[in-house]
């Protein structure tokens, strides 16, 4: 949402979770600015994001894939 203000409509977000036998992968798919969750080298400029960038570091595999009209973020989160 901070990414993509001031937003003259709602965005759209969806979040996947597929629980693996080892793991857990997390898909995110959203219809907002393009830009990708899994830059390690992101400027952190507000608490939110220094949460994120937090989470990711312990994520085993960090994927961004864009698609048609969508940013594809993808993280896989060993046991």
């Amino acid at each position: 949402m901070e990414k993509n203000a001031p937003a003259k409509k709602p965005l759209l977000a969806e979040c996947t979770l597929i629980f693996e036998k080892n793991g857990v992968r997390v898909i995110l798919r959203d219809e907002g600015k393009t830009f990708t969750l899994t830059d390690t080298d992101a400027k952190v400029d507000s608490i939110l994001q220094y949460i994120v960038a937090n989470e990711l570091s312990a994520a085993q595999s960090k994927v961004y894939i864009t698609t048609t009209g969508y940013n594809r973020n993808e993280l896989y989160f060993e046991k």
